[in-house]
């Protein structure tokens, strides 16, 4: 996890290597979130230019909106920047209205704007323009595709219980199947080494929540970080959260039998923190800003604390 002071605007939270402060997906000060994923290998890519995810960095600390992320984006590949070794990339976009998907490599890029429902990719383009380009044949789509598959069961049975809640996208993370030996993948494996979703307000963007699993989906526990905290602690900075889900992974496996106990640990720290979030919604509308952010940070203080003690009740 980081936060970091921004060029343009007051800062973003994202998930980063340790040593690297580059977000692999993100959310900034104004609710615009900006995730990227790798995509389709192809033929004509630049030899150096800015990865990914320091591009972005570059979109959280320069833009409040999808429009404003999406020209940047075109503009940096038009110069040339752009560089993710022998593939393309796709970047999903999205502020407090609506949402773009970007397919993208140094030769072309194609854009989907949604303004509802939802759109799921594994690491395979398919938007007309790009998909050309790809070097993937139907045995590493039809792969690609069994996750896809995947989520979106998830979602459309979210969908019919009253709609999909940010606990589904965690439950998505955590379904097993496939076949790693023949390139059959779940959405997230052994080497997977974390999860997080973020969820812009539409009334106050300082309300947007970043939801992170510091490790592995299956052996780590989601807390929910807003902007109204404003300081975040030390821990999250220093790695010991990966860590200690590292060293569960490697004693307990990913199919253990402490899920059901993790689940109900994380609907207490999410109950919690929604009636929390509704009561500095309350002091924001009450131009009270202070108070609202103390009571975030109380209550990230008190997520950590709880999970904390969870995962030291697991690890002898």
């Amino acid at each position: 996890m980081r936060r970091f002071g921004a060029t343009r605007l007051a800062n973003w939270l994202g998930s980063c290597h340790i040593n690297m402060p580059f977000p692999l997906m993100g959310i900034n000060a104004a609710g615009l979130a900006v995730a990227m994923n790798n995509a389709d290998a192809y033929d004509g890519w630049n030899n150096c230019g800015l990865n990914t995810s320091m591009i972005a960095r570059i979109i959280l600390e320069n833009c409040a909106n999808v429009d404003e992320a999406a020209e940047l984006l075109e503009k940096i590949r038009l110069a040339g920047a752009y560089y993710h070794k022998k593939t393309g990339s796709m970047f999903f976009l999205a502020d407090r209205q609506k949402a773009y998907l970007s397919e993208f490599c140094a030769l072309a890029s194609q854009f989907a704007v949604m303004e509802f429902g939802y759109v799921i990719r594994a690491n395979s383009w398919r938007l007309p323009g790009v998909t050309a380009l790809s070097k993937h044949g139907s045995k590493h789509l039809a792969n690609d595709a069994f996750r896809e598959y995947q989520v979106r069961d998830v979602l459309n049975e979210a969908m019919r219980h009253g709609g999909v809640r940010v606990e589904d996208c965690f439950a998505a993370s955590r379904l097993r199947g496939g076949d790693v030996k023949a390139g059959v993948f779940p959405v997230c494996w052994e080497s997977s080494t974390a999860f997080a979703t973020c969820q812009p307000d539409a009334e106050f963007p300082e309300l947007s929540t970043f939801y992170l699993a510091s490790g592995p989906p299956r052996n780590s526990v989601v807390i929910a970080v807003s902007f109204a905290a404003q300081a975040l602690p030390l821990e999250m900075y220093t790695g010991n959260w990966t860590a200690k889900a590292q060293r569960f992974k490697a004693e307990a496996g990913m199919d253990h039998n402490k899920m059901p106990e993790i689940e109900r640990l994380e609907q207490e720290l999410l109950q919690e923190y929604r009636l929390v979030r509704e009561r500095a919604r309350v002091l924001l509308r009450e131009n009270n800003p202070g108070q609202a952010q103390k009571i975030m940070r109380e209550n990230l203080a008190g997520q950590l604390a709880k999970a904390e003690k969870f995962f030291d009740g697991l690890l002898p």
